[in-house]
């Protein structure tokens, strides 16, 4: 999960989203907090500013007047006054703050109000003045405190909330970014399935990144298939032409060979000559059915095959070949009827190749173990299994033997063109199927996967 793009960009998107909603609201909590305190400040300011007016130009008697006045009225029933002069406290304070004697300056702490059972939290301006007159000016900071302890609370609530849309909003930029890349990621599947024609559905109105990305693919894939298309073209129209040539020239050689006068090495080395032609013949012959395996218009005449029938028809024929190699077949096939779509005649070339490959490499005197049986490892499939006990292919070998005219090099003495298994994979491809190349302990193990099909389903 942690490797995939879209999951590392959702996060990061996630953490961006919460950063930015808990930046903005600290930032909202610091600017209330600190432009409560300065107007907190300027109305204490205010007001010690008055009283000390008031002592300059009317004397201490007025200052005293002013504070019981400013404290009696209800609009400054959050101010805080409190004047001490002859040790006598004039205000709305019980008593002179203890440990506040003797100072000046801005002070925070809990102080007890004249008609208030509890303390409460204030500001504080403390002036001393020449008269030796002490004054303080402050303001009730309960409804700070509440309201700062609302906006915590608010911070929290509204952090969960941005948290689920934040959330939200990361999920469905992962469902469409996905969705997306499962478009392109599909397409690949069907194309390394060798369904070169695929194209990705783009919306031609739509001109975003993705949209481009499918056209260029799509472009791409375009070109790539004109190669590939004439490439096949070519290389089949010259196995077909060569094909013709090549029958005439045995057909020579074959009656020079009967001529009498002829010696016994010219004899070998005529016979050395129709050996070689037979030999191009079936290259070309192989590369013709694996352009007809790879025709994808086949499936299109697909009809059910009852693959237990032919499985037991291969074996009967192969078991009279095999006879005389020391070899035998052992053939496990299920009770009644297991069918597929397809082509009789290709599935039986298929098959027909991974017995005669496990014949050539299987060792002598080893059973071939054919099985037919309905896959536990994907649901809906068919496996037809063969098996040997030769030396095997090595693991980093088993995809490259389906390329044609690959060969392994301990194959290269026995007979055979290197076209079998690339035409197996072909038929396979075509029937939608799949061709595993797994170790059988010791030897070779050749799955086969095919869709099994059922009766009164129609075909894919």
């Amino acid at each position: 999960m942690f490797k995939s793009f879209t999951f590392r960009i959702g996060v990061v998107f996630f953490l961006l989203i919460m950063a930015t909603v808990v930046s903005l609201k600290l930032f909202s909590y610091h600017q209330t907090v600190v432009t409560g305190e300065e107007d907190i400040k300027q109305i204490i300011q205010a007001h010690a500013d008055e009283i000390e007016q008031g002592i300059e130009r009317d004397g201490v008697k007025y200052a005293i007047y002013l504070v019981d006045a400013l404290t009696d009225q209800p609009e400054d029933r959050h101010l805080i006054l409190a004047m001490k002069s002859g040790g006598i406290v004039y205000g709305n304070l019980k008593a002179w703050p203890p440990g506040l004697e003797e100072k000046t300056g801005w002070y925070q702490m809990n102080v007890q109000l004249q008609h208030e059972p509890d303390s409460v939290p204030a500001l504080l301006l403390i002036k001393r003045f020449r008269s030796k007159q002490d004054l303080i000016v402050g303001y009730d900071l309960t409804r700070n405190v509440q309201a700062r302890a609302q906006l915590v609370s608010s911070l929290f609530r509204d952090f969960w909330l941005a948290a689920f849309a934040a959330l939200f909003l990361t999920l469905l930029m992962i469902y469409i970014i996905s969705r997306h890349l499962e478009r392109m990621n599909e397409a690949y599947r069907h194309v390394k399935a060798g369904e070169i024609s695929y194209r990705i559905p783009a919306d031609p109105g739509s001109r975003d990144e993705f949209a481009k990305l499918a056209g260029n693919f799509n472009d791409m894939m375009d070109w790539v298939g004109s190669l590939i298309s004439t490439l096949k073209d070519s290389t089949n129209s010259i196995a077909h032409d060569l094909r013709t040539p090549l029958a005439r020239i045995r057909l020579r050689l074959q009656q020079l060979e009967q001529q009498p006068d002829l010696t016994a090495e010219q004899r070998n080395m005529l016979q050395e000559c129709i050996d070689d032609i037979d030999h191009l013949t079936e290259i070309f012959n192989g590369i013709l059915r694996i352009a007809k395996a790879e025709d994808l218009s086949l499936a299109r005449q697909f009809e059910p095959v009852d693959l237990n029938q032919m499985m037991r028809d291969l074996a009967e024929y192969y078991a009279a070949y095999l006879e005389g190699e020391s070899q035998g077949i052992v053939l496990d096939t299920p009770t009644g009827p297991v069918s597929v779509m397809g082509e009789r005649q290709l599935l039986s070339q298929a098959v027909a190749n991974l017995i005669t490959n496990a014949s050539k490499h299987g060792g002598g005197n080893q059973d071939i173990e054919i099985t037919l049986q309905r896959s536990s490892r994907q649901k809906g499939m068919i496996e037809i299994i063969v098996a040997d006990r030769g030396p095997g292919i090595p693991a980093e070998y088993r995809e490259k033997v389906k390329e044609r005219f690959f060969r392994l090099d301990q194959s290269r003495n026995t007979p055979g063109i290197g076209l079998g298994l690339n035409l197996t994979d072909a038929v396979v491809r075509l029937h939608k199927g799949k061709l595993l190349l797994e170790d059988n302990n010791p030897g070779l193990k050749t799955v086969v996967l095919l869709p099994e099909h059922v009766a009164g389903q129609k075909a894919a």
